[in-house]
């Protein structure tokens, strides 16, 4: 291709962008299962495709949140972080509640059913 015409910035940042898109699906794909196709019908294939990408932007969103030290980070490296967070805030909601009792009523009138579906 001849692009004599084409200022040579404008083409170093045309390059620089098309690898970064290019970058952005090989991590979608690989973090994501985004060439992941075996279902039976194009509808769950489809299901399956955006649920991946709802994630991505999820997790896209949350690298934003966290920060300077966090944004480098693939989804490779991310996941595990953010499951050790997320693992550490139930946890926590587990102690919270399971200590108040602001449940109690609700959970001891499911109780006999409870113990009725168990025997």
């Amino acid at each position: 291709t001849n692009l004599s015409s084409v200022d040579s910035e404008e083409l170093f940042q045309f390059y620089r962008e098309r690898g970064n898109a290019e970058n952005f699906i090989k991590e979608r794909k690989a973090g994501f299962f985004g060439d992941k196709t075996d279902s039976s019908t194009m509808v769950k294939n489809e299901v399956r495709m955006m649920m991946g990408y709802l994630a991505y932007n999820l997790y896209l969103f949350l690298k934003q949140l966290a920060g300077d030290e966090v944004k480098a980070l693939t989804i490779k490296r991310f996941r595990p972080l953010f499951l050790h967070i997320a693992e550490n805030m139930s946890l926590l909601l587990d102690d919270i509640f399971s200590n108040s009792q602001v449940y109690t009523p609700i959970q001891n009138s499911f109780k006999p059913y409870l113990i009725q579906s168990a025997r």
